[in-house]
């Protein structure tokens, strides 16, 4: 992740914080409350969201999200890089069937505000929050793995832990849940110790 994406991740992040203070505070946050406890402006705010209803989607599915001090904070996390990402592709998939219409929803919104956006215009990038928890999963094996690998292999099983790779299982494909997740668990077992094997 480069420097700008971390700063624009940062941002959103303050922005999510701050809807969730003003979530605690018994008020529904708007736009104009979230810019103004994040300390960014009102201009700024409209890059990552595109409505007060996209604030409050995305803030209910952050509330939600699988924590990853919770996934391998424990006294005995899974000790195997393949376990470990199995992991995080279990708790990622149950996160989106829990909120299937919500996320659906969301998607919806984010595509129609990258369309809307002038040509050429930057759009900022989503929350990158399975990024995260495929960091931490990944953290034991880094050296292992080498800097390029490790980057490769997190890339790779970001497409595959997401809604995106629940939406074509459900939608094109027609599987089941346990299929489904028989599929994924299997495709993403097979990618890490593919990685593992080879490294830089």
């Amino acid at each position: 992740m480069t420097t700008r994406s971390r700063q624009k991740l940062r941002t959103r992040r303050a922005l999510l914080t701050a809807a969730r203070q003003i979530l605690d505070e018994g008020r529904t946050p708007t736009l104009a409350d979230a810019a103004e406890r994040a300390l960014v402006s009102r201009a700024t705010v409209y890059r990552y969201f595109s409505s007060q209803e996209a604030l409050l989607e995305e803030l209910q599915l952050d509330l939600d999200f699988p924590d990853e001090d919770v996934l391998f904070g424990t006294e005995s996390p899974p000790a195997s890089a393949a376990d470990r990402v199995s992991l995080v592709r279990r708790e990622l998939y149950d996160f989106v069937i829990r909120n299937e219409l919500q996320y659906r929803v969301f998607l919806r919104n984010w595509l129609d505000h990258r369309l809307k956006r002038p040509a050429g215009d930057e759009v900022e990038t989503r929350g990158a929050r399975r990024e995260c928890l495929l960091d931490r999963a990944l953290e034991p094996f880094e050296v292992t793995l080498g800097p390029s690998t490790f980057t490769r292999l997190k890339i790779a099983l970001g497409v595959m832990v997401g809604v995106e790779s629940m939406i074509v299982l459900k939608d094109i494909y027609g599987l089941e849940r346990e299929q489904a997740e028989e599929i994924m668990d299997w495709a993403v077992r097979t990618l890490v110790t593919a990685a593992l094997d080879s490294g830089d």
